[in-house]
Order: structure tokens, then sequence, then C-alpha cells
């Protein structure tokens, strides 16, 4: 919600300074510390008009940070309602500009900027509410997994319960990437152009649960829905995994655009979506993605149709009319097509071949010189791009997760 201002005067800079975000560290976010939480409102009331409005107007603070300083002056609510009805009946000014840019009032803005339904401040506070007795419910879930029932983290000290948590989360984070990654026969599944199919990872407080009879009840073994090779019983699944959970949305499936989380009370939770393709599963280097493509590059001697638009035929399976490699990819690509093109003699293309390889792979740690293809296996090096692209894609899973944790 932060908006990026190069250039500010003395007066925003002290504003801006004063009234920084609420940030809260990892640990005060799991819950696991209540010291120094930002969590006591800002006293706004005397401040001047104009510092409110470049305050509020041009978003110098969070969501959360906005809402606790109009609990804290209730004036201000009515402020922004009355710059919002004169704007619409056509009798703002110029200071009103500063925060009645949209149609409706602030809080709307800010919602939509989040993708949240509702227009009004109650709306906000609903959604804001509605995540923080989410969170906490998933942070009690965090203790019991990690921890034991509650005698035992009554027991225990807080830096232990510290340190059993991020061991735990340490350990799902790893095993969960694996579990999305393979968790389909994804090289078969999905098209190898970037942006077209995208996950979403998140902290479910139902994960592994089935909806039965009105209420959420766990995987069982004999309960008769043992049918897939990931089958697994809750309790074997949060032992592993916690409370993680991805959703898969294409342009195939747009009722998956967006988030939809229940809790135990049926109550909808509204959270970013990352890219991935193909080659993210174990055996998507068998499957040769990147080969038709590197050999037309290679063939056509130029390097740069590769970041251009990708012929469907360069699709193994699922294509996207338009779409184009993950550049990261398709850079390591051109460079392998580069050297392979623009060099001549064994020597030459050797070295050239080998820059890239250090380059492109070693240095970035997807592999070792030992891995390094010969000169003339086209099909080597285009696995070589793809088990790079690979790599990065289960970090930005990775890192997605982590987020996520921090973020509760």
């Amino acid at each position: 919600m932060m908006s990026s201002h190069p250039q500010k005067t003395d007066c925003e800079n002290s504003v801006n300074s004063s009234f920084s975000g609420t940030a809260r560290s990892a640990d005060a976010a799991a819950g696991l510390s209540n010291e120094n939480s930002g969590d006591d409102p800002l006293d706004l009331s005397g401040l001047p008009d104009v510092v409110l409005m470049k305050i509020f107007g041009d978003g110098y603070l969070g969501v959360r940070d906005v809402v606790q300083c109009s609990k804290a002056n209730r004036l201000l609510q009515d402020w922004f309602l009355h710059v919002s009805i004169h704007r619409q009946e056509g009798k703002g000014n110029e200071d009103d500009d500063h925060i009645g840019r949209a149609k409706n009032t602030l809080w709307k803005q800010l919602m939509d900027c989040e993708g949240l339904p509702g227009e009004t401040f109650n709306d906000l506070i609903e959604h804001i509410e509605a995540w923080d007795g989410y969170c906490e419910e998933l942070r009690t879930n965090l203790l019991q997994m990690a921890c034991g029932e509650a005698d035992e983290i009554a027991k225990m000290p807080p830096d232990e319960q510290k340190e059993k948590c991020h061991d735990f989360l340490t350990g799902a984070i790893q095993n969960y990437t694996k579990r999305v990654c393979n968790s389909h026969s994804w090289y078969k599944h999905l098209p190898t152009a970037a942006d077209a199919s995208k996950f979403e990872v998140v902290l479910n407080s139902v994960a592994r649960m089935r909806y039965v009879g009105g209420k959420y009840i766990e995987y069982q073994k004999g309960d008769g829905t043992e049918f897939h090779y990931t089958w697994t019983t809750t309790k074997k699944y949060r032992e592993q995994f916690g409370n993680f959970e991805y959703l898969h949305w294409s342009e195939h499936r747009p009722e998956k655009n967006s988030l939809r989380l229940a809790n135990r009370e049926g109550k909808t939770i509204y959270i970013p979506k990352y890219s991935v393709t193909a080659v993210i599963h174990d055996y998507s280097p068998e499957w040769d993605h990147y080969e038709p493509a590197l050999r037309s590059a290679v063939e056509a001697r130029n390097q740069d149709v590769l970041l251009e638009a990708m012929d469907p035929s360069w699709v193994f399976r699922h294509h996207v009319k338009g779409g184009k490699l993950p550049l990261e990819a398709a850079n390591d690509l051109k460079a392998i097509a580069k050297a392979m093109i623009t060099t001549y003699g064994d020597n030459t293309r050797i070295e050239a071949l080998g820059e890239v390889m250090r380059k492109h792979f070693v240095r970035r740690r997807h592999c070792s010189m030992k891995d390094m293809p010969d000169e003339e296996d086209l099909c080597g090096w285009a696995k070589l791009a793809a088990r790079a692209q690979c790599n990065r894609e289960r970090v930005a899973i990775a890192e997605a997760l982590y987020d996520v944790c921090v973020g509760v």
C-alpha cells in the first residue's frame, strides 16, 4: 500500500518519519512475543488538515495504519466521507483532490487495491478483524503441531516454543515445496509459457480436510477417499506440511483467480500468485520442453527469437497462443544459442559454451562444470536450461511459503 514518491518536502519527510508503518517482527507476527507489537493506535488529533491529507491521500501508510489512525480519531472518518460527498456533488476544491481521487471514499480505494469487496470503513474493519482472528487460529494450530497439546505448551518456555515453531516451519516449507512440484504430472499438464498458469500458496486452517454435512472432517484410512498416489491422512499431512495448501489458477480455470479460504465457521478470507510452468516437476527434464525452441533458434541462426512469442509447436502438450518463455530461461537459451551460432572451430565453441556454463549455471548454483553437455548436444543444453528454470520456480514457491508465514 506504500506509494513511491521520489521527491518529498521536508514536511512530508517529517510526517513519513513520524508515522512510518507499524511493522512487526516475525516472532511477534507468529504470536510468540507481544512486545512492541505496534498495535497502539496513533494519535493524529493535533496534526493540521494539510498534513492529514498528505498522509492518507498520498498513501504513506499501510491499510492497518490507516484504520488504526481513523479509530483513534473518529473525525477523520467523517472528514473522508465529507470530501467524498462533496466531490460526487461537484463541490470539491483543489485540497479535496489529495484524497478525493476515487468515486467513493478512501476505504473503497484501499479495499480495491487489496482486491477486497466492500466500500465503507466498517467493511474494511470486518476484513481486518476476520484476518486477525484467522491468523490467531493458525498460530494456535502451529503451536500444537510444533509443541504438542495445551498442557505441554503451558510448561514450555517461550524461547523453546519459538525454536520448535521455527524448526517445524523450516521443515514444512521444504517438504511442501517438494509436494507442490510433484503433486501432479505438471510436465504434461502445464504450459511452458510464462504467467499462463499460476499457483497461490496459503496457510489454511482446514488444510487437508473435507467438507461433509456442513462441517470439515479429517481424512482417515478406510474412509473411501484413497484414490490418488498423493493421498494421505490429515494427521500425517499436518505432521509433514502443517497448514500449507496451494491453489492452481490458469486461463482454463478462471474461477481460481482469487483466493477462497474458509475457516471452521465457513467465513471467507481473501489473499498473490506466482507463475509456474511445465518444468517444475522432477520428471520434466526428460520431456525436452526447451529443446524445440533452442533448435529453432540455432537453425535460424537468430538467438533473439527466443525472447519473442513462441510458436505453439514449441510446446509439448499445452500451449498459450502468443506466450513467451520465462525471461530468465529465454536468456539462458539465448546465451547457449549465441555461443553455438557465432563461434567456429572446436576450441572456440567449447570456450564460449564453457563461459555460458560458468556464468548462467554454475555461478547461480544450478549445477557444476562436470554437468556441462557436449558442444553439439542441443538436447542436453536445453535440459540444463530447464533445470535452472525449475530451480528458480521452486525457490519462488519456498519464498512464497515463507512470506505467508511472516504475514501471519
